[in-house]
Protein backbone atom coordinates (compact mmCIF):
# COMPACT_ATOMS: atom_id res chain seq x y z
CA UNK A 1 0.00 0.00 0.00
CA UNK A 2 2.91 2.68 0.61
CA UNK A 3 4.35 1.69 -2.38
CA UNK A 4 1.09 2.23 -4.34
CA UNK A 5 0.75 5.55 -1.99
CA UNK A 6 4.09 6.91 -3.55
CA UNK A 7 3.12 5.88 -7.29
CA UNK A 8 -0.03 7.84 -6.88
CA UNK A 9 2.07 10.61 -5.59
CA UNK A 10 4.31 10.54 -8.63
CA UNK A 11 1.77 10.20 -10.92
CA UNK A 12 0.14 13.44 -9.70
CA UNK A 13 2.70 15.43 -12.02
CA UNK A 14 4.56 16.53 -9.21
CA UNK A 15 8.28 16.56 -9.26
CA UNK A 16 9.13 13.41 -7.49
CA UNK A 17 12.89 13.85 -5.44
CA UNK A 18 15.93 12.26 -7.65
CA UNK A 19 17.32 9.69 -5.55
CA UNK A 20 20.30 9.06 -8.10
CA UNK A 21 23.94 8.53 -7.77
CA UNK A 22 25.87 8.38 -10.60
CA UNK A 23 29.49 7.55 -11.13
CA UNK A 24 31.81 9.51 -13.02
CA UNK A 25 31.67 9.14 -16.18
CA UNK A 26 35.48 8.57 -17.34
CA UNK A 27 35.77 6.23 -13.57
CA UNK A 28 35.98 3.55 -15.55
CA UNK A 29 39.19 4.80 -17.51
CA UNK A 30 40.71 5.83 -14.41
CA UNK A 31 40.74 2.49 -12.23
CA UNK A 32 44.10 0.52 -11.60
CA UNK A 33 44.51 -3.04 -12.80
CA UNK A 34 44.26 -5.61 -9.91
CA UNK A 35 43.86 -8.85 -11.75
CA UNK A 36 46.33 -11.09 -9.55
CA UNK A 37 45.14 -12.92 -7.14
CA UNK A 38 46.66 -12.60 -3.91
CA UNK A 39 48.98 -15.59 -3.34
CA UNK A 40 46.89 -17.07 -0.25
CA UNK A 41 44.08 -17.08 -1.88
CA UNK A 42 45.48 -19.07 -4.80
CA UNK A 43 46.60 -21.99 -2.16
CA UNK A 44 43.39 -22.10 -0.78
CA UNK A 45 41.69 -22.00 -4.22
CA UNK A 46 44.35 -24.96 -5.35
CA UNK A 47 42.74 -27.33 -2.70
CA UNK A 48 39.79 -29.28 -3.16
CA UNK A 49 37.95 -28.12 0.02
CA UNK A 50 36.03 -24.77 0.93
CA UNK A 51 38.99 -22.42 3.08
CA UNK A 52 37.58 -23.89 6.30
CA UNK A 53 37.73 -27.57 5.69
CA UNK A 54 41.22 -26.66 4.38
CA UNK A 55 42.06 -24.44 7.32
CA UNK A 56 40.89 -27.65 9.69
CA UNK A 57 43.07 -30.36 7.92
CA UNK A 58 46.51 -27.97 8.30
CA UNK A 59 45.32 -27.54 11.99
CA UNK A 60 45.24 -31.48 12.58
CA UNK A 61 48.24 -32.11 10.14
CA UNK A 62 49.89 -29.32 12.42
CA UNK A 63 49.14 -31.24 15.56
CA UNK A 64 49.42 -34.76 14.36
CA UNK A 65 52.95 -33.37 13.44
CA UNK A 66 53.58 -32.05 17.14
CA UNK A 67 52.02 -35.57 18.75
CA UNK A 68 54.15 -37.35 16.57
CA UNK A 69 57.25 -35.49 17.67
CA UNK A 70 56.19 -35.73 21.12
CA UNK A 71 56.03 -39.13 20.84
CA UNK A 72 59.42 -39.56 18.62
CA UNK A 73 61.39 -38.02 21.93
CA UNK A 74 59.44 -39.32 24.34
CA UNK A 75 57.76 -36.33 25.49
CA UNK A 76 53.69 -36.90 25.50
CA UNK A 77 53.48 -36.52 29.26
CA UNK A 78 56.89 -34.75 29.90
CA UNK A 79 55.26 -31.43 30.25
CA UNK A 80 51.60 -31.23 29.18
CA UNK A 81 51.20 -27.80 30.08
CA UNK A 82 53.65 -26.50 27.18
CA UNK A 83 52.09 -29.44 25.15
CA UNK A 84 48.73 -27.90 25.31
CA UNK A 85 49.81 -24.36 24.46
CA UNK A 86 51.72 -25.92 21.45
CA UNK A 87 48.53 -26.95 20.32
CA UNK A 88 47.22 -23.85 20.71
CA UNK A 89 49.76 -22.37 18.29
CA UNK A 90 49.28 -24.94 15.85
CA UNK A 91 45.38 -23.76 15.93
CA UNK A 92 46.33 -20.06 15.57
CA UNK A 93 48.50 -20.66 12.83
CA UNK A 94 45.70 -22.27 11.11
CA UNK A 95 42.89 -19.94 11.69
CA UNK A 96 44.59 -16.58 11.17
CA UNK A 97 45.36 -16.95 7.80
CA UNK A 98 41.86 -18.95 6.61
CA UNK A 99 40.30 -15.94 8.29
CA UNK A 100 42.38 -14.02 6.23
CA UNK A 101 41.21 -15.60 2.88
CA UNK A 102 37.66 -15.26 3.83
CA UNK A 103 37.54 -11.31 4.99
CA UNK A 104 38.57 -11.54 1.04
CA UNK A 105 35.84 -13.70 -0.55
CA UNK A 106 33.19 -12.30 1.35
CA UNK A 107 34.57 -8.51 0.24
CA UNK A 108 34.13 -9.95 -3.20
CA UNK A 109 30.93 -11.51 -2.50
CA UNK A 110 29.23 -7.98 -1.33
CA UNK A 111 30.47 -6.61 -4.35
CA UNK A 112 28.91 -9.24 -5.77
CA UNK A 113 25.64 -9.09 -4.34
CA UNK A 114 25.57 -5.55 -4.56
CA UNK A 115 25.96 -5.14 -8.70
CA UNK A 116 21.91 -4.78 -9.09
CA UNK A 117 22.09 -1.45 -6.68
CA UNK A 118 25.49 -0.22 -7.86
CA UNK A 119 25.90 2.55 -10.57
CA UNK A 120 29.00 0.48 -12.50
CA UNK A 121 29.49 -1.05 -15.14
CA UNK A 122 30.09 -4.71 -15.77
CA UNK A 123 33.84 -3.91 -15.72
CA UNK A 124 33.67 -1.65 -12.79
CA UNK A 125 32.26 -4.63 -11.01
CA UNK A 126 35.03 -6.96 -11.84
CA UNK A 127 37.01 -4.25 -11.02
CA UNK A 128 35.71 -3.66 -7.45
CA UNK A 129 36.22 -7.34 -6.99
CA UNK A 130 39.78 -7.97 -8.46
CA UNK A 131 40.28 -5.15 -5.82
CA UNK A 132 39.57 -6.88 -2.63
CA UNK A 133 42.76 -8.51 -1.13
CA UNK A 134 44.97 -6.45 -3.09
CA UNK A 135 47.39 -4.37 -1.14
CA UNK A 136 50.59 -2.52 -0.93
CA UNK A 137 53.39 -5.09 0.12
CA UNK A 138 54.98 -2.79 2.08
CA UNK A 139 51.94 -1.63 4.35
CA UNK A 140 51.36 -5.44 4.94
CA UNK A 141 54.82 -6.26 5.86
CA UNK A 142 55.09 -2.78 7.99
CA UNK A 143 52.13 -4.14 9.81
CA UNK A 144 54.14 -7.79 9.86
CA UNK A 145 56.65 -6.56 11.62
CA UNK A 146 54.74 -4.68 14.09
CA UNK A 147 52.41 -7.37 15.27
CA UNK A 148 56.00 -9.92 15.52
CA UNK A 149 56.99 -7.61 17.95
CA UNK A 150 53.78 -7.21 19.44
CA UNK A 151 54.27 -11.34 20.03
CA UNK A 152 57.98 -10.04 21.62
CA UNK A 153 56.52 -8.15 23.91
CA UNK A 154 53.73 -10.44 24.83
CA UNK A 155 56.45 -13.53 25.29
CA UNK A 156 58.74 -11.59 26.98
CA UNK A 157 55.74 -10.47 29.28
CA UNK A 158 54.46 -14.12 30.45
CA UNK A 159 57.49 -15.69 30.66
CA UNK A 160 58.74 -15.84 34.25
CA UNK A 161 61.66 -13.15 34.97
CA UNK A 162 64.79 -15.77 35.77
CA UNK A 163 63.97 -17.15 31.90
CA UNK A 164 65.48 -16.21 29.44
CA UNK A 165 62.63 -16.76 26.25
CA UNK A 166 65.39 -16.54 23.45
CA UNK A 167 68.07 -18.81 24.47
CA UNK A 168 67.31 -21.60 21.87
CA UNK A 169 69.69 -24.28 23.52
CA UNK A 170 67.40 -24.18 26.94
CA UNK A 171 64.04 -24.57 25.42
CA UNK A 172 62.31 -27.80 25.60
CA UNK A 173 60.65 -29.03 22.50
CA UNK A 174 57.61 -28.06 23.73
CA UNK A 175 58.62 -24.25 24.20
CA UNK A 176 60.26 -24.32 21.09
CA UNK A 177 57.34 -24.82 18.96
CA UNK A 178 55.79 -22.03 21.05
CA UNK A 179 58.22 -19.80 19.91
CA UNK A 180 58.37 -20.54 15.93
CA UNK A 181 54.44 -20.71 16.13
CA UNK A 182 53.89 -17.89 17.65
CA UNK A 183 56.26 -15.46 15.59
CA UNK A 184 53.67 -16.96 12.44
CA UNK A 185 50.67 -16.03 14.10
CA UNK A 186 51.72 -13.02 14.66
CA UNK A 187 52.68 -11.93 11.53
CA UNK A 188 49.25 -13.53 10.12
CA UNK A 189 47.49 -11.69 12.76
CA UNK A 190 48.57 -8.25 11.86
CA UNK A 191 47.66 -8.86 7.92
CA UNK A 192 44.46 -10.49 9.10
CA UNK A 193 43.50 -7.29 11.04
CA UNK A 194 44.66 -5.21 8.56
CA UNK A 195 42.87 -7.10 6.01
CA UNK A 196 39.53 -6.36 7.92
CA UNK A 197 40.02 -2.37 8.63
CA UNK A 198 41.15 -1.84 4.70
CA UNK A 199 37.88 -4.27 3.28
CA UNK A 200 35.48 -2.48 5.69
CA UNK A 201 36.43 0.76 4.11
CA UNK A 202 36.19 -0.73 0.91
CA UNK A 203 32.79 -1.57 1.26
CA UNK A 204 31.92 1.60 3.37
CA UNK A 205 33.05 3.04 -0.45
CA UNK A 206 30.77 1.70 -2.50
CA UNK A 207 27.87 3.41 -0.47
CA UNK A 208 28.66 6.18 -2.70
CA UNK A 209 28.06 4.48 -5.87
CA UNK A 210 24.09 3.15 -5.33
CA UNK A 211 22.20 3.41 -7.77
CA UNK A 212 19.05 4.31 -6.21
CA UNK A 213 17.38 4.57 -2.39
CA UNK A 214 14.00 2.71 -2.05
CA UNK A 215 12.60 3.22 1.71
CA UNK A 216 9.97 0.97 1.06
CA UNK A 217 12.45 -2.00 0.38
CA UNK A 218 15.76 -1.83 1.98
CA UNK A 219 16.99 -5.56 0.91
CA UNK A 220 19.28 -4.42 -2.04
CA UNK A 221 21.20 -2.90 0.87
CA UNK A 222 21.56 -5.77 3.52
CA UNK A 223 25.13 -6.68 1.63
CA UNK A 224 26.62 -4.65 3.85
CA UNK A 225 24.71 -5.53 7.23
CA UNK A 226 26.28 -8.67 6.21
CA UNK A 227 29.82 -8.08 5.41
CA UNK A 228 29.92 -6.48 9.21
CA UNK A 229 28.53 -8.81 10.85
CA UNK A 230 30.90 -11.59 8.83
CA UNK A 231 33.68 -9.03 9.76
CA UNK A 232 33.05 -9.24 12.95
CA UNK A 233 32.71 -12.77 13.43
CA UNK A 234 35.43 -13.37 12.13
CA UNK A 235 37.56 -11.63 14.44
CA UNK A 236 35.81 -12.44 17.21
CA UNK A 237 36.83 -16.37 16.33
CA UNK A 238 40.39 -15.17 16.42
CA UNK A 239 40.41 -13.95 20.10
CA UNK A 240 38.27 -17.55 20.96
CA UNK A 241 40.93 -18.93 20.02
CA UNK A 242 43.44 -17.11 21.88
CA UNK A 243 41.16 -17.59 24.98
CA UNK A 244 42.79 -21.03 25.03
CA UNK A 245 45.61 -19.43 26.33
CA UNK A 246 43.87 -19.74 29.68
CA UNK A 247 44.58 -23.33 30.42
CA UNK A 248 47.69 -21.41 32.02
CA UNK A 249 47.15 -18.88 34.59
CA UNK A 250 49.92 -16.44 33.84
CA UNK A 251 47.91 -15.43 30.31
CA UNK A 252 44.78 -14.14 31.84
CA UNK A 253 46.14 -10.90 31.69
CA UNK A 254 47.28 -11.01 28.29
CA UNK A 255 43.80 -12.67 27.00
CA UNK A 256 41.84 -10.16 29.13
CA UNK A 257 44.13 -7.27 27.10
CA UNK A 258 42.72 -9.32 23.85
CA UNK A 259 39.63 -9.41 24.82
CA UNK A 260 39.00 -6.04 25.04
CA UNK A 261 40.82 -4.96 22.23
CA UNK A 262 38.76 -7.56 19.86
CA UNK A 263 35.87 -5.73 21.26
CA UNK A 264 36.68 -2.84 20.28
CA UNK A 265 37.90 -3.70 16.69
CA UNK A 266 34.74 -5.96 16.58
CA UNK A 267 32.60 -3.27 17.00
CA UNK A 268 34.64 -0.66 14.90
CA UNK A 269 34.76 -2.90 12.04
CA UNK A 270 30.53 -3.96 12.45
CA UNK A 271 29.89 -0.20 12.10
CA UNK A 272 31.83 1.08 9.48
CA UNK A 273 30.25 -0.73 6.36
CA UNK A 274 26.86 0.47 7.88
CA UNK A 275 27.50 4.17 8.58
CA UNK A 276 27.42 4.46 4.73
CA UNK A 277 24.36 2.93 4.74
CA UNK A 278 23.41 4.93 7.41
CA UNK A 279 24.25 8.20 5.96
CA UNK A 280 22.59 7.08 2.64
CA UNK A 281 19.25 5.93 4.09
CA UNK A 282 19.29 9.44 6.25
CA UNK A 283 19.74 11.32 3.09
CA UNK A 284 17.17 9.23 1.24
CA UNK A 285 14.71 10.01 3.94
CA UNK A 286 15.26 13.58 4.33
CA UNK A 287 14.71 14.13 0.45
CA UNK A 288 11.34 12.24 0.23
CA UNK A 289 10.06 14.20 3.53
CA UNK A 290 10.91 17.40 1.96
CA UNK A 291 9.16 16.20 -1.06
CA UNK A 292 6.47 15.30 0.95
CA UNK A 293 5.97 18.17 2.83
CA UNK A 294 6.45 20.24 -1.03
CA UNK A 295 3.30 18.29 -2.09
CA UNK A 296 1.38 19.42 1.17
CA UNK A 297 1.58 22.37 0.68
CA UNK A 298 0.89 22.69 -2.70
CA UNK A 299 -2.52 20.82 -2.16
CA UNK A 300 -3.13 23.37 0.90
CA UNK A 301 -2.77 25.92 -2.04
CA UNK A 302 -4.82 24.29 -4.14
CA UNK A 303 -7.69 23.81 -1.72
CA UNK A 304 -7.61 27.47 -0.55
CA UNK A 305 -8.27 28.21 -4.02
CA UNK A 306 -11.66 27.05 -4.02
CA UNK A 307 -13.61 24.99 -6.40
CA UNK A 308 -11.95 24.77 -9.92
CA UNK A 309 -10.36 22.11 -11.46
CA UNK A 310 -10.82 18.63 -9.49
CA UNK A 311 -8.15 18.09 -7.08
CA UNK A 312 -5.60 15.42 -8.50
CA UNK A 313 -3.74 15.05 -5.00
CA UNK A 314 -5.63 13.61 -2.01
CA UNK A 315 -3.81 14.98 0.57
CA UNK A 316 -5.07 12.30 3.09
CA UNK A 317 -2.37 9.93 1.13
CA UNK A 318 0.38 12.62 1.12
CA UNK A 319 0.21 12.37 4.94
CA UNK A 320 -0.07 9.02 4.76
CA UNK A 321 2.72 8.24 2.76
CA UNK A 322 4.73 10.97 5.17
CA UNK A 323 3.82 8.59 7.73
CA UNK A 324 5.27 5.71 6.31
CA UNK A 325 8.00 7.39 4.83
CA UNK A 326 8.97 8.23 8.83
CA UNK A 327 8.61 5.85 10.17
CA UNK A 328 11.49 4.36 7.86
CA UNK A 329 14.34 3.17 10.41
CA UNK A 330 17.47 4.86 9.18
CA UNK A 331 19.50 2.25 10.22
CA UNK A 332 20.20 -1.45 8.37
CA UNK A 333 19.27 -3.98 10.66
CA UNK A 334 16.68 -4.35 12.66
CA UNK A 335 16.82 -5.86 16.63
CA UNK A 336 17.74 -9.51 15.70
CA UNK A 337 21.25 -8.30 14.07
CA UNK A 338 21.84 -6.39 17.46
CA UNK A 339 21.31 -9.41 19.09
CA UNK A 340 23.31 -11.59 17.01
CA UNK A 341 26.53 -9.15 17.63
CA UNK A 342 26.14 -9.13 20.92
CA UNK A 343 25.63 -13.13 21.22
CA UNK A 344 28.89 -13.01 18.87
CA UNK A 345 30.98 -11.40 21.45
CA UNK A 346 30.03 -14.04 24.07
CA UNK A 347 31.70 -16.77 21.60
CA UNK A 348 35.58 -15.95 23.78
CA UNK A 349 33.88 -17.49 27.23
CA UNK A 350 32.34 -20.25 25.37
CA UNK A 351 35.97 -21.35 24.25
CA UNK A 352 36.79 -22.28 27.33
CA UNK A 353 33.88 -22.97 28.54
CA UNK A 354 31.39 -25.02 27.01
CA UNK A 355 31.44 -23.66 23.47
CA UNK A 356 29.32 -26.51 22.04
CA UNK A 357 26.41 -26.04 24.66
CA UNK A 358 26.55 -22.62 24.04
CA UNK A 359 26.31 -22.66 20.60
CA UNK A 360 23.19 -24.51 20.81
CA UNK A 361 21.76 -22.22 23.39
CA UNK A 362 22.51 -19.51 20.67
CA UNK A 363 20.98 -21.09 17.65
CA UNK A 364 17.76 -21.43 19.93
CA UNK A 365 17.51 -17.81 20.92
CA UNK A 366 17.93 -16.94 17.08
CA UNK A 367 15.71 -19.72 16.02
Amino acid sequence: PARSARDTLSSCGLPFPSLERRASPDLEGKLVSHSSTPWTLRVYGALPFAPVLSGAAFALILIAVLLGSEIALGRLMASPPDLRLAIVHCLLVAYLPTAYAYVILWSRRTVSDLRPALDCSEGEIAELRARAGSYRWWVLAMVGILAVALTAAMTRATTPAEVNPWSWGEMIPEVRWHRVLGFVAGWWAGCFFYAVFAESRRVYSLTRRLRSTDLLDLRPLMPFTRQALGNALLIIGSISVYSFFLVETRFLTMVIGLWIGAVIVATLTFMLPILGVHRVIREAKQAELEWCGDALMRARTALKEGPGEPQRLPMHEIVAYKQVVDGVREWPFDASTVMRFALYLLIPLASWSGGAVVERVIDSLLE
